[in-house]
């Protein structure tokens, strides 16, 4: 096989040329379609709580009574209000923050029933999340005002605070399962994907033919990254815009895509270049992306020792989700940031070196 210079406008044609190709049979093949549809299905399904609680003819309320109110009885009567209540105003906050739909989180103070029964004017205070739209929060704000009068007899203001609530990126709620779906869209795409374009290579015969054009080994794994590269950031992209209501810092969200998008197709490659057989390849990749799929549920849904959380901190999969919902918080540390897409990319490394021993094997 000849071995030409890797870099100039010749190497770099020669990339554009395999990856194109690559991109455009991809949509032919039906495996790959499958595995399109399969990652769609993932990506909707991410959407498929929230559109259909926002269906509800309820408006959504979060209470924390401090002082055992009646008031919340008569509250969960109405059906126009669907409410839960939490056992601290700490834990009402994270509900309201981590919640998929626009909810209100109400605090009822002690002694709110005497002060009504004694005719003092009554003002609650009240909270929403970051996202939430004005006329979403005003709207759940009449329903309890609302509710509240005629349950008392009495007019009973709610004052929504103009400090708005963002996720915890250490916490849970609805943010958390949406970072980790972004990421594992692109994981799942790299993994999915690109061994599946060497495969087709191996099963038209067309592999060898790559191999003994002007193009090197090198060349033809660059070109089938490329087109890798250009379905995670496509999946992910798709999966991070139906969730970019949640979005604050974009320069994060972008970069833990971008670091994602390195690691997916690292991944895939190692598997491309490993495995001869097509059977080979989905096996390894299926143990693969349970493996991380699994890791990144544990960190995120399950409360776990913290020096196994701290362990789990180091899977590059679960460092990409922290990093995602870094992005939804208020602030995004540069220092939390830059530990967690250093794993990845650290990760994405590593696994690029085992591809460039392999492909040094396979020139031989």
């Amino acid at each position: 096989m000849s071995t030409p210079t890797w870099h100039g406008r010749e190497g770099a044609r020669i990339i554009w040329a395999i990856a194109a190709k690559d991109v455009v049979d991809a949509v032919r093949n039906k495996t790959l379609q499958g595995i399109a549809i399969g990652v769609l299905l993932l990506v909707l399904s991410g959407r498929a709580l929230p559109l259909l609680a926002g269906r509800s003819s309820s408006h959504a309320v979060i209470v924390y009574d401090e002082g055992q109110s009646r008031l919340v009885a008569a509250l969960q009567k109405r059906d126009e209000l669907h409410l839960s209540k939490t056992r601290s105003l700490q834990e009402m906050k994270e509900a309201v923050s981590g919640a998929s739909v626009a909810v209100l989180g109400l605090h009822l103070p002690a002694g709110l029933d005497q002060a009504l029964e004694a005719g003092q004017p009554s003002l609650l205070e009240a909270t929403a999340v970051h996202w939430a739209g004005q006329e979403d929060v005003a709207e759940i704000e009449r329903a309890v005002e609302r509710a509240l009068g005629e349950i008392t007899g009495r007019p009973v203001e709610v004052s929504v605070a103009e400090e708005r609530l963002y996720p915890d990126p250490d916490g849970g709620g609805f943010t958390s399962l949406a970072a980790g779906l972004i990421g594992m869209v692109v994981v799942v795409v790299g993994i999915a994907f690109v061994p599946h374009l060497f495969a087709e290579e191996k099963e038209t015969q067309t592999l060898q033919v790559l191999l003994v054009s002007p193009a090197s080994t090198g060349q033809v794994v660059a070109g089938k990254a490329l087109a890798g590269a250009a379905y995670c950031l496509a999946g992910g992209g798709a999966a991070m815009a139906l969730n970019s209501l949640y979005v604050v810092h974009w320069e994060a969200a972008l970069l833990s895509l971008l670091c994602g998008t390195a690691l997916a197709v690292a991944l895939g490659l190692l598997l491309g270049v490993l495995f001869g057989l097509p059977q080979q390849m989905s096996a390894a990749g299926a143990l693969l992306m349970g493996a991380l799929v699994v890791a990144t549920f544990l960190a995120d849904m399950v409360r776990l020792p913290a020096f196994l959380l701290a362990v789990l901190r180091w899977v590059p999969t679960v460092a990409m989700a922290h990093a995602l919902r870094l992005s939804f918080a208020e602030s995004a540390p540069a220092g939390w940031l830059a530990a967690d897409l250093g794993a990845v990319l650290g990760a994405a490394l590593l696994v690029y070196l085992l591809v460039a021993w392999r492909i040094r094997q396979i020139d031989r």
